[in-house]
């Protein structure tokens, strides 16, 4: 893994046992858990499962970037995350890629625009899932996908609102 979220970083899980839908850290998730991932041949989320979990590492610095629904990422090295304007995932420290002002959706199915990014230099866990068959998760209401060096398998497919066709 080279690219990475910070293990602080909520993920959305459905506990089997309450049957109901709980928030976890990134850097407890485990094998066993379903995490929200969403599926972009049926337009919508779907409960998956892991299929590798990074080891989590310290590192020195991040990038936060902030959100209009007051959501915040932090985001270890490089990570890519959902552009609805251009339907793909794109590297979210490119600014041409991911400007200021992109839009992307929520795990409510909102739309919203990236207000900010900025660099900290501090210590933080990064972390990262990859999830069976379609590889991305919902970090803090963020879809985001685990493989930034995947040489654009995650869009290899073209299509309109979250639907691959």
């Amino acid at each position: 893994f080279s690219v990475c979220l910070d293990g602080d970083s909520e993920v959305e899980v459905y506990d089997k046992k309450r049957k109901k839908k709980l928030k976890k850290k990134l850097k407890d998730i485990t094998m066993d858990d379903l995490v929200l991932a969403w599926d972009f041949d049926n337009n919508e989320s779907i409960w998956v499962k892991p299929f590798k979990i990074m080891t989590p590492v310290e590192k020195n610095s991040y990038t936060l970037l902030s959100f209009s629904d007051g959501s915040e990422l932090k985001v270890i090295g490089d990570h890519k995350i959902y552009n609805s304007e251009l339907n793909k995932f794109v590297s979210c420290v490119s600014d041409v890629e991911a400007p200021i002002g992109m839009k992307t959706i929520n795990s409510d199915g909102k739309e919203i625009t990236l207000l900010s990014k900025e660099v900290y230099h501090e210590k933080c866990l990064a972390c990262n899932v990859i999830t069976e068959k379609y590889v991305n998760v919902y970090a803090n209401g963020i879809p985001t996908y685990g493989i930034v060096s995947s040489q654009g398998t995650d869009n290899i497919y073209t299509g309109d609102d979250m639907k691959y066709c």
